[in-house]
């Protein structure tokens, strides 16, 4: 995640947010810059890249072979 807040409160900050899995989102401005960091941090906790779950295994219910 890269967030760009200039400490003059006339610039507008900005963010972004991606991930090995593939999702990559931007957010312009203080209210969507926050919304982005909350949404980033939901996402690591349920990314299967970053909690070890393959896609294949939370849509079949099996888990992958070793």
């Amino acid at each position: 995640m890269d967030v760009i807040c200039p400490p003059d409160w006339r610039t507008v900050p900005t963010a972004t947010s991606w991930c090995s899995c593939g999702r990559m989102r931007r957010a312009v401005g203080r209210r969507q810059v926050v919304e982005l960091v909350a949404d980033h941090n939901t996402h690591r906790t349920t990314c299967h890249h970053h909690t070890n779950r393959h896609p294949q295994a939370t849509t079949t219910g099996r888990r992958a072979a070793a």
